[in-house]
């Protein structure tokens, strides 16, 4: 688990989770966060930023994905 403690986010926590199935192992990252600047900053951000996680984390997954099937 991955928790800020100083930085951009007035809360960051992100957990990789690892997940058997018959295709073999899944990786899901779960990731809590709060905009500083409160409930205003996350109305007028969150959609920005969860977007942006979805597709970092949708290349990662990738890059991982690429890296464990050919070593």
């Amino acid at each position: 688990m991955d928790e800020q403690v100083h930085g951009p986010f007035a809360r960051w926590i992100h957990r990789h989770e690892f997940h058997q199935t018959p295709q073999g192992t899944r990786l899901r990252d779960h990731v809590e966060f709060r905009l500083a600047g409160g409930v205003i900053a996350d109305l007028l951000l969150g959609w920005a930023v969860r977007a942006g996680l979805w597709f970092l984390f949708r290349r990662r997954h990738r890059v991982t994905a690429r890296y464990c099937e050919t070593s």
